[in-house]
């Protein structure tokens, strides 16, 4: 029956164990074995480990990514789910990056590889996850120490029990029953099992919502901070321009269409000329072939104001200044107050200067200014609810940029953030982490970029935002695959349940051998009559093992409050 119950008991660990590890099953099972190549315009289903980087790959309708590839031919929406927690639909078209793994929902896409095998995003997720899994949380040493501590002592209690039995009953059956009970009930088998099975089933429980713990200590790490120290751009704003206002000048003419040219859509006429969407979709049209920045901001704000465009001809790129091109028969420039004075085009007088952070950029259109854009770093639709979670939490919030005051003022107001430090390089800002450091608070740093890499690998913890620099994610300990700072709180939150659950599998664990062995042992068998028998003891000591493990097991449906 001993036999039995520990058997029965290693089964059900076993089965909790597969459970614990199903993010990590499920991550592996993402990568599909083929993939569609097309290769001089032939299309051959190969395995997957015969595609190189550059090749095209075509991937249809409910398949998904085989590598990480960009879009050349298509547009779709992809799933990226099990990769980074963003359980949103996301739209990619011409130019986007899709990662392997990924389900492609709507549209057949060709895509030209980028990344293979252990370089993909889904390998680099995959062997972060087992590396936190296999790693050791500061509680789970300490409860090895105790281990170490407890074995010699319950050796010697049993040698006590089989003293004591024999010279009250003579009995060396009955001595040997309880010596054996005391020894089975005692195996520290919950105590071991009670930190590594919550850290397991949190590591990965993370891993579905797109936050990934580097180990066990950078986990308990995170479960105990004083401060949270935030970057501004690429973490708490999105890091790229985003289009804030768009403005007429006087000298937008009424453009009438010419005979035999195509109505643009939206109704573009001699009525609806003069307006702010005919003066954006004329620059989309022009700057959707450019790379730059501001270029993105002007075509993403068209196309979330719903307009559509004719394709710009003889479009010139101009390093440094802006573009030219052909729109709808009239000659386009765009740039800035650089590219205006070289093409001898006067800059209406009495226009308000820029604000700070706010970039600038004019349009003409036939050597005539009609109007300028003006772009800026934008806030993150989620940073100021994110910072108003953690300031809840009791946590102190600050901000460190290397941008200067000015600019950086207007988004921490918007975020809810009083305590800022503006114009800091990274020496700057690992000097005041260490400052924080030394006045004795635990201090976690949140960036992107190379130069919050030093900082964030002299905080206590360090968070990279997925979408940022290698070495600031090398750097960091926690890493946010959906690089929103609403992330962040979800994090902490987590590892604080993590911590809570390992200290209940230890108070679990330290009870029930606290409980068991004085019980084993006979100490109510002279008042009560009450002996544990050895079978009774392993089944205890086995629903110990499952007990701890089952709990460990709520995490895999913890959610962020």
């Amino acid at each position: 029956m001993i036999i039995g119950f520990l058997l029965l008991g290693k089964a059900l660990e076993g089965r909790a164990k597969r459970r614990a590890l199903a993010a990590l099953d499920a991550l592996s099972r993402l990568k599909p074995a083929t993939a569609r190549r097309i290769r001089d315009g032939v299309q051959t289903m190969v395995p997957l480990d015969e595609i190189l980087v550059g090749e095209s790959v075509l991937v249809l309708p409910g398949e998904r990514f085989p590598v990480d590839a960009t879009i050349l031919e298509g547009r779709t929406t992809v799933d990226e789910s099990m990769l980074t927690g963003e359980s949103t639909p996301l739209d990619r078209t011409v130019g986007g990056r899709v990662l392997a793994g990924a389900l492609n929902y709507e549209g057949a896409v060709t895509c030209r590889a980028e990344s293979l095998g252990e370089a993909t995003m889904l390998a680099q997720i995959t062997r972060m996850v087992t590396q936190a899994q296999s790693s050791r949380a500061p509680m789970e040493r300490l409860a090895d120490r105790a281990s170490s501590i407890f074995v010699p002592v319950v050796l010697a209690l049993a040698a006590l029990t089989f003293i004591v039995w024999m010279i009250a009953t003579h009995s060396l059956e009955r001595s040997l029953a309880s010596t054996v009970a005391v020894l089975v009930v005692a195996c520290p088998c919950a105590m071991g099992l009670a930190v590594p099975a919550a850290l397991t089933v949190a590591v990965g429980r993370g891993a579905q919502l797109g936050v990934l713990f580097k180990g066990g200590e950078a986990l308990e790490r995170l479960a105990h901070l004083d401060a949270i120290v935030l970057d501004k751009t690429g973490t708490l704003t999105v890091g790229r321009p985003v289009l804030s206002a768009v403005h007429l000048l006087d000298g937008f003419p009424p453009f009438r269409q010419k005979e035999g040219e195509r109505m643009g859509h939206g109704g573009f006429d001699s009525h609806a000329n003069n307006t702010e969407d005919n003066l954006l979709r004329l620059a989309a049209a022009a700057e959707e072939r450019s790379n730059h920045p501001l270029a993105h901001a002007v075509v993403d704000a068209a196309r979330a104001r719903g307009l559509v465009w004719q394709p710009a001809e003889d479009a010139q790129v101009l390093p440094g200044r802006g573009l030219s091109a052909k729109v709808e028969g009239r000659d386009c420039l765009l740039g800035n107050e650089a590219l205006f004075k070289e093409f001898s085009i006067a800059l209406p007088p009495g226009e308000t200067p820029p604000e700070p952070g706010v970039t600038r950029l004019w349009m003409a259109l036939d050597s005539a200014p009609v109007g300028y854009f003006d772009a800026r770093d934008a806030l993150r639709p989620d940073a100021a609810e994110a910072v108003a979670t953690l300031q809840r939490n009791g946590l102190r919030v600050l901000m460190l940029t290397g941008d200067s005051a000015e600019a950086a003022a207007p988004i921490a107001q918007q975020a809810g953030i009083t305590e800022i430090e503006a114009g800091l390089d990274p020496a700057g800002k690992l000097a005041r982490i260490r400052a924080l450091q030394a006045s004795g608070l635990r201090v976690a740093m949140v960036g992107d970029g190379i130069n919050d890499a030093a900082a964030l690998a002299q905080a206590d913890a360090g968070i990279a935002m997925g979408t940022g620099a290698d070495l600031a994610q090398e750097a960091g300990d926690v890493l946010l695959l959906r690089a929103q700072p609403s992330a962040i709180p979800a994090a902490l939150d987590l590892a604080r349940a993590t911590l809570g659950v390992m200290r209940q599998n230890l108070i679990w664990a330290v009870g029930y051998n606290l409980l068991g062995i004085p019980l084993a042992a006979g100490a109510l068998y002279p008042g009560f009559h009450i002996l544990l028998s050895p079978w009774l003891a392993a089944a205890a000591m086995a629903l110990s093992s499952v007990s701890v493990l089952g709990n460990s097991l709520r995490l895999r449906g913890w959610q962020a409050s």
